[in-house]
Order: structure tokens, then C-alpha cells, then sequence
């Protein structure tokens, strides 16, 4: 149970831990990206409302052509001065070092689907590429878009045409690029590191529990014993007294419950030592079909006197690696169970199979009733008993400690258990080794 408490505390804090990390990069590397990709349209968007220039007081030159410092070229004749003040503020924000900066061309498209480039603002590309990527890009829908690491804007002209605009943002990009996987690297470094730790620290994190059920489980052994005491007294005074008088309905009452009580002791001293942490655990090869008919043939006979009805189908040399005494245990728990809460002439089954390389042990009785499923997922829970499915006539004797302890025979032994109910109300419980 210990080991179940630290593994359960350990994934609900990596969980949140990777919840928050990642609700954190996602939203650096968001905001990161939107303010990038604002910025870049704002440029491009300004530098195609400004008929391809870019939009500061006079041209700037190409700077292989500008080495000595001059000062920037008048802009080309034709070029509109007027609108330098209106698509001026876009750029407000930026570095005067930013023309220098922006590497575009600029392609113009006329009425009759010629194009034309001009590629004084960028070296890397030849104008033979340039056309070809200006084709490809003014088949596009978008007026403002991407295009492998070209960010680039189209503004319709009055006679028709197109004005392109094509700038090169792969440094800007690959700077987003990097963020991201910086971040991402540096924050699965830390959900590692954090794992680290918290493994390291779940121990002494989940002290009070493992406190609380170390006492938990030295009561019930210690109550045990002191109760085996008055228990053997109240039985042999029960015995000496129906010698003296003989049959007596008090005195067997009596006696049955000192055994019931009995029987609860000894089955909570053993779930308690099942669940113990470092419990020694028995693996040996042993004949499972052989134990399992052998543990089951007491109940059939017991089936058959209360009018139902008992049929198995035990595949021959099973053979597993666990507790033989356990297993026998935990058929005669599966088995008192479905005897015990068969309807009325229903049907009980017990199948052995291998499915695979693993080995299926099911259990099955007849319900009368629709069992909910919330029933179901408590059936193994210590002293819970189902009024609708497992204890109709009021009648049935037990504490609801056995499913409980088939359960943690099962898990000790590497196995899994489950239930549930089918189309035909019949109960299903599946052992898994």
C-alpha cells in the first residue's frame, strides 16, 4: 500500500509540475512568436503602403554601396515624400539601424501579368530566383503571409497590377526557433531534475501515512491477540455449558458468533500481513489447475444442496510461479462469494485458461439485479457490503473482508483482478497471472 501512496503522490506532483512547465513555455514561446510576427508585418504591410520603400526620410543605400558613411541617397525620382509622414509612425518603435537591417525586394506586377523585380535591397537572391518565388507567392489568397522564411505583403494598384513586397525574416525566425527549443530543452531539464527530487523527497512526504498505517496495522495485530483470549474462554465456557444443558439455542448462537469473530481476527491479522510492505512472498512452480479444482470441489457440493448450480472448466497442466496455499485461499474466497450471492437457481461457473502467455482464472454467478458500477469498483474495499447485489435476503454471513484479501493475494502474487456485470446480470470477477 506504501509503495501504491508514494507512486500515486509522485504522479499527481509530476503532473502538475508538467501541466505548469508547459502552460509556462507555451506561453512564453506564444507571445514570443505573436510579437515577432507583429512586428514583421507591421514592416512589411508599411514598407508595401509606401510603394516598396521603406518609410524614414530619404532612401537608404545598400550598404556595400554606402562604406565611406555618406549620407543616405535622395530617394528616386517619382518617389512620393508626402506620404512619408503618414506611413512613418508604424515604425516609430524601431531602431534607425532597422533599414539597414531589413533585407526585402520588391516585385511589381502589371495588368498584363508581367513581373518586374528590384533587388537592391537583398543580396541573396538572383532575379531569376526572385520572379520565380514572386509568381509563387501572387497565387496565394493572402495579401499578408509567409512563405518558407519570406514574410511578404501584396497591396493592389490602381491600374490593375500588384506591388509585392518579399522580406527575408529567417534570422528573426530562427531567433523564435531557438527560444523554443531552449526553452522546451531547459524545461524538460527541470521536469527531470524535478522528478529527481521529488522522488528522492516522497518518503519523508508521505511520513504520516506510512506512520498512521504502520499503527494501523500494529492495533490489528496486537487486538488479535487480545482477543484470542476471551474468545477461547467464551468458547470453552460455551462448550462446558451445553454439556450441562444439553441443546441449547443461546448456547450454539453463541458459539457461532465466537467463531465468526474468530474468523474475522485471524482474516484481518492476514490482509494485514498481506499488505505488508516487505513481506516475505513464496514463488514456486506449482499444478494451478490442480489447487484450483481441489479448493473449488467443497463448493460445489455446498451449490448444489442450496438448489444451484456449479459447473467448471479447468484447462489441465496450468502450471504458474507464485503461493500455492494463497491461491487455494483466494478460490475458496471467489468461490464462498459466488455461492453466497448466486440468485436463487442461478448458475455459477469457475473457468482456468491460458489466454496468450497469461493465465485467466473467472469466476461468475447469476444476479437478479442491476449492480451499478460504483458498486463494483468498492466491491474489494475492506468491510463494504452491496445491499442490492450481495446481501438481498439479509440472510448472507460475512464482514466484507474477503474480497479485500483475494485482492491483495492476487497483487502480491504480480497479478490483476477485475469486475464486472454483462448484458445478462451475470457478475464476472477476472483473475489475471
Amino acid at each position: 500500500m506504501i509503495r501504491k501512496v508514494r507512486t500515486k503522490f509522485i504522479l499527481i506532483a509530476m503532473t502538475a509540475i508538467i501541466i505548469c512547465t508547459t502552460v509556462i513555455v507555451a506561453t512564453i514561446n506564444l507571445v514570443n512568436y505573436y510579437n515577432v510576427d507583429h512586428d514583421l508585418t507591421q514592416i512589411v504591410t508599411s514598407i508595401a503602403d509606401n510603394g516598396g520603400r521603406i518609410p524614414f526620410p530619404g532612401d537608404i543605400s545598400k550598404p556595400e554601396n554606402n562604406t565611406q558613411g555618406e549620407a543616405p541617397a535622395p530617394p528616386e525620382a517619382g518617389f512620393d515624400q508626402s506620404r512619408m509622414s503618414h506611413v512613418r509612425n508604424p515604425f516609430l518603435g524601431f531602431r534607425d539601424e532597422m533599414a539597414y537591417e531589413t533585407r526585402f525586394f520588391i516585385a511589381n506586377q502589371r495588368a498584363d501579368g508581367q513581373i518586374q523585380v528590384e533587388l537592391t535591397r537583398i543580396a541573396t537572391l538572383s532575379e531569376e530566383d526572385a520572379e520565380n518565388l514572386a509568381t509563387e507567392i501572387l497565387t496565394k489568397e493572402k495579401t499578408v503571409g509567409y512563405y518558407d522564411d519570406y514574410k511578404y505583403a501584396i497591396k493592389d494598384m490602381p491600374d490593375g497590377g500588384h506591388i509585392l513586397v518579399v522580406m527575408d525574416v529567417e534570422s528573426r525566425m530562427s531567433a523564435v526557433r531557438k527560444l523554443a527549443v531552449i526553452s522546451i530543452g531547459t524545461a524538460l531539464s527541470g521536469i527531470l531534475v524535478m522528478f529527481v527530487f521529488i522522488a528522492f523527497f516522497s518518503k519523508k512526504a508521505i511520513a504520516p501515512v506510512i506512520e498512521s498505517s504502520e499503527k494501523q496495522k500494529q492495533f490489528i495485530t496486537d487486538a488479535s491477540h487480545e482477543l484470542k483470549t476471551p474468545l477461547t474462554v467464551i468458547a470453552t465456557n460455551m462448550d462446558v455449558l451445553s454439556m450441562d444443558l444439553g441443546k441449547n439455542e443461546w448456547v450454539d448462537g453463541t458459539k457461532k458468533q465466537v467463531a465468526n469473530l474468530r474468523k474475522l481476527v485471524n482474516n484481518l491479522v492476514s490482509l494485514s500481513r498481506l499488505e505488508e510492505e516487505n513481506a516475505p512472498v513464496i514463488s514456486e512452480q506449482f499444478d494451478l489447475s490442480k489447487a484450483v479444482l481441489e479448493a473449488a470441489e467443497p463448493f460445489i457440493g455446498m451449490a448444489e444442496f442450496e438448489g444451484k448450480t456449479f459447473t467448471t472448466d479447468i484447462e489441465p497442466g496450468v502450471h504458474i510461479k507464485g503461493d500455492e496455499a494463497a491461491s487455494r485461499q483466494l478460490v475458496g474466497i471467489f468461490c464462498d462469494n459466488a455461492v453466497k450471492y448466486a440468485k436463487e437457481e442461478g448458475e455459477i461457473r469457475l473457468d482456468l485458461y491460458h489466454k496468450g502467455k497469461k493465465v485467466k482464472l473467472d469466476f461468475s454467478n447469476d444476479c437478479s439485479e442491476k449492480v451499478e458500477e460504483e458498486t463494483l469498483r468498492r466491491l474489494f474495499e475492506r468491510f463494504y457490503r452491496a445491499d442490492a447485489s450481495r446481501t438481498k435476503d439479509g440472510k448472507k454471513t460475512g464482514y466484507g473482508i474477503g474480497l479485500a484479501i483475494a485482492k491483495a493475494i492476487v497483487e502480491k502474487q504480480g497479478g490483476k483482478v477485475s469486475v464486472k456485470q454483462d448484458e445478462n446480470l451475470k457478475i464476472h470477477f477476472c483473475v489475471t497471472f
